[in-house]
Order: C-alpha cells, then structure tokens, then sequence
C-alpha cells in the first residue's frame, strides 16, 4: 500500500505510460524496473576529421612549403594548423593560392584534406521514463520513501 495513495488521475497517467512502453500486461516488478531503467540513446554524427600539422604539411612541395616559412604570416599559419581550426588554415590556403605561395592542386588537396569527414557516436542517458513522466510524484512504501521512482506496489495500485 501506498501512502498518500494515488489520485485518479495519477493511476490514469501510471497506466497510460505503462501502455506506452507495452508494459501493460507486464509483473509490477518488471513493469516498475523497466520504467525505473534510464533512457539511453546513441547518437551518431559525421563531423570534420582532425587533422595534424604533419598531415597537411606533407601535401605542399619542398618549394612552396619554403615560401610559405619565409612569410612574415607563417607563425599563425603554423598556429592555426596546430590548433587544427580548419576554418582558419582554410582562409590561409586560399589567400596563399591566391598569391601564388601554393599552386592550386596543392590548395585543393589541403582544403579537400580539411573537409574529411569521420563518425562521431556519443551515447546520451536520459531520465528514467517513469521519472520524466512523474519527477514531483513523492510516496512511501512499507515506511521507506520515494520520489520519481516506480515501485511495484505503486504500480499494483494503478491497476486496481
């Protein structure tokens, strides 16, 4: 038993959630964890692959790499590779071919270096579903003290 026991409204709501997740036939026990279970998800993202300074140095010739080190510019060109901000190497590259530091085939094959894409999974946990359902829901059972949680009892009590 329950105390304060639930309202009407709150067994209605306990019995749609249960629905929701096909739990309606389901032992309280297994109902209750299976609500109590957080919510994970994985999320995948194509993102820019990180690049090294070594990466896009290889792409340039001895000569145009030689110019491009005789610029007064090259210490942030170098800084930007380090930092690997492609937005930033990118504006260089195009100002350098543009200026004739760099030949265009190199420029292309540094810019189409910095647009390489990777898979990026990150897995979310979210909030239990009874507990995203009911986060102010507060009862006691048997003496001990409950708040968001789906104890079996509370779910017997829905059902009755």
């Amino acid at each position: 038993m329950i105390d304060p026991p639930l309202s009407a409204e709150d067994k209605a709501a306990v019995l749609a959630l249960l629905d929701t997740h096909d739990l309606a036939q389901a032992d309280a026990s297994v109902a209750a964890n299976r609500l109590n279970a957080p919510a994970v998800t994985t999320q995948t993202a194509t993102v820019l692959r990180p690049f090294t300074r070594q990466e896009v140095l290889a792409l340039l010739s001895p000569g145009t790499l030689g110019n491009i080190m005789g610029l007064p510019i090259a210490p942030k060109i170098i800084d930007a590779l380090n930092a690997g901000d492609p937005q930033a190497v990118g504006e260089y590259v195009a100002a350098l071919a543009a200026n004739t530091k760099m030949t265009s085939e190199e420029a292309a094959a540094v810019l189409a270096h910095l647009q390489q894409t990777t898979s990026r999974t990150t897995t979310v946990v979210g909030p239990a579903p009874f507990a995203a359902a009911f986060p102010d829901l507060e009862y006691t059972v048997a003496g001990s003290r409950y708040k968001a949680f789906a104890h079996p009892d509370l779910i017997a009590e829905a059902r009755s």
